[in-house]
């Protein structure tokens, strides 16, 4: 249940996102990192124009679930991006009200992959200088934490830090922004949005002076436990302050908490990591908070770096809805999918994995906004994704 007074909560989110055209320069070798500059990856910050120029939408933030402009935290990269969602989003969205999770691209620009060859002995460094595709030493945890900090400064002003309720994780420095924090973005809203630690990245080492409570990935030995403890730190607080539906970003899914008691109080799971779309909600479907056993859960890692796995670029629009009064008191919680790239070329383009895109044409869009490749709209969902969650 829930509802209140007032307006309910209206944002977009999309992952692994690419450059927007202007910064198709940014940290594109070496091959792959090329395949998030180009078209497709162009299309989302064209449709997103769309969306608010064409269409009238007004959200009040921006979530990004990870692989933020595949940066590794340069500050450059970070910057470019920040001023692209402000061109994009003709300023409607403050600089402030821009939020990123971390996805393994975030932590070092090439992944922290499993081919970091001496990752049993060495951290997967903080930000972009690499060789040989293995990551340099460049930046501290503070240096990296900062440069985000400066990107997106809703994470100093807005991130919520839930008060740990195990000293180990007092004593291990807290819950930290950018790594694991939560948001309250509208007071009147239902919704507590809870931003966690599961990268997806393979080279689980981090700098050693990396606090614990923040740095460690769920992936990594004795990561699960930490995860557990911030999510169960962080639904607490949000039921101290009244919130009833709990949104849970993680750039993955994988080795993430397994506490099932926790696990089953999440509503709804949005992740990225795979360059695909995906959910386990029947398109346009409705689940009742009261009749779910397990939460909801999105694959939104179509947002601009191209693998060939599906035929759109898409993004998600979150918006809730209050109805009834008093005790019979609810809200609906709609999750609309935009498509802003529909691929115009063969797709896949090759059945060689990496090599393969499908983004690098995308189909003019007569009447959307044309940043330099063509007409883009944001586009209701080609295979009729979304649902709404009511609760």
């Amino acid at each position: 249940g829930g509802g209140g007074g007032g307006g309910g909560l209206d944002v977009l989110f999309m992952a692994d996102i690419g450059h927007a055209r202007g910064n198709k320069e940014d940290l594109t070798s070496p091959w792959p990192m090329s395949k998030c500059a180009h078209e497709g990856a162009f299309s989302l910050y064209d449709g997103l124009r769309d969306y608010v120029e064409n269409q009238g939408a007004a959200p009040q933030a921006i979530l990004v679930v990870g692989d933020v402009a595949y940066s590794g935290g340069n500050a450059s990269v970070l910057n470019h991006t920040r001023d692209a969602f402000q061109q994009y989003l003709m300023g409607k969205v403050p600089e402030a009200s821009v939020f990123p999770v971390i996805g393994n691209h975030d932590i070092h620009y090439m992944g922290c992959s499993a081919g970091e060859r001496h990752a049993s002995t060495q951290p997967c460094y903080y930000g972009s200088a690499e060789k040989e595709f293995q990551s340099q030493p460049q930046l501290t945890f503070q240096q990296w934490q900062s440069n985000w900090f400066a990107a997106f400064p809703g994470l100093l002003g807005s991130a919520i830090s839930p008060p740990p309720g195990d000293r180990s994780q007092k004593e291990d420095g807290g819950w930290v922004a950018p790594t694991r924090y939560n948001l309250n973005l509208n007071k009147d809203s239902s919704v507590y949005i809870i931003a966690g630690l599961v990268s997806g990245a393979e080279a689980l080492l981090r700098t050693s002076d990396s606090p614990r409570a923040a740095a460690l990935d769920a992936a990594a030995a004795g990561g699960r436990e930490v995860e557990c403890s911030f999510l169960r730190d962080s639904i607490a607080h949000g039921r101290s302050l009244g919130k009833t539906v709990f949104i849970y970003l993680t750039h993955h899914f994988h080795k993430s908490c397994d506490d099932w008691s926790l696990i089953r109080q999440i509503d709804i799971w949005i992740v990225g990591h795979k360059h695909n779309y995906w959910q386990n909600v029947e398109g346009g479907g409705v689940v009742v908070q009261e009749e779910r056993n397990y939460p909801s859960r999105i694959v939104i890692g179509n947002g601009g770096f191209d693998q060939g796995v599906i035929d759109v670029v898409s993004f998600g629009h979150l918006r809730e809805e209050f109805y009834g009064r008093g005790a019979a008191a609810r809200v609906r919680v709609h999750l609309d999918v935009k498509d802003t790239c529909l691929s115009a070329e063969t797709c896949p383009s090759s059945s060689l994995g990496l090599t393969a895109h499908c983004w690098w044409k995308c189909k003019a869009q007569p009447g959307g906004f044309d940043g330099g490749g063509g007409a883009r709209k944001a586009t209701p969902s080609k295979y009729g994704y979304g649902f709404t969650f009511d609760a």
